[in-house]
């Protein structure tokens, strides 16, 4: 397992991000024989911004055919950025709208946003197609809800194995948390790894 410490917006603003997790990834490929990695079951995942960051680099290899990804894990993803985060739901606890806009516009240009580089929810159907087979943790506390669910439905339509999670009493953050829901969440992210990297 390999964590990365991606650069920040908004001093790295997209795709800064999103390139340097590809160069991390190239990294331990191009030396897969010298750290004993198996590239032929790598998945790849991330809580919130990591999230997004993980689909997206799936996204991009399936043009780039440069890695072999057998799964992804996202947890409570942030999927679309472009909407006005005022008109997405606003449960109490969640995300405030000002700090939503400000982190959006710390990362992209508001013209860029609806790229499916940036917001994975505005993907064509048929450029889903061979997207890795997912696990999706959604939770009713977080204004970024809907926007997973809603990709959860377009991987799945795309002929993509979803499995789709939601945690109605949880809030954005929460598997940071000592809470039950926590610790199923946990336990529904590891057995998802340990099925997907285990499978032939």
């Amino acid at each position: 397992m390999v964590s990365i410490d991606y650069p920040k917006a908004p001093e790295h603003p997209f795709p800064i991000a999103v390139e340097a997790v590809r160069d991390v990834i190239r990294h331990f490929v191009d030396r897969a024989e010298k750290y004993r990695l198996d590239i032929t079951r790598m998945g790849i995942g991330g809580h919130s911004a990591g999230a997004n960051l993980a689909t997206v680099t799936c996204l991009r290899d399936l043009k780039a055919q440069e890695f072999q990804f057998k799964y992804q894990v996202l947890d409570y993803p942030p999927l679309d950025l472009a909407t006005d985060p005022y008109k997405k739901p606003a449960p109490k606890g969640s995300i405030p709208p000002r700090m939503a806009a400000i982190f959006n516009l710390c990362y992209v240009d508001p013209e860029k946003a609806k790229d499916p580089s940036v917001s994975p929810v505005f993907a064509a159907p048929e450029n889903l197609a061979g997207m890795p087979r997912a696990l999706v943790i959604v939770c009713g506390g977080d204004s970024l809800h809907d926007e997973g669910v809603r990709y959860a439905e377009l991987l799945q339509a795309a002929g993509t194995g979803v499995k789709l999670h939601d945690f109605p009493g949880e809030k954005h953050g929460f598997t940071y948390n000592r809470t039950a829901g926590a610790r199923e969440a946990i336990k529904l992210m590891t057995e998802f790894i340990r099925e997907n990297a285990h499978e032939i």
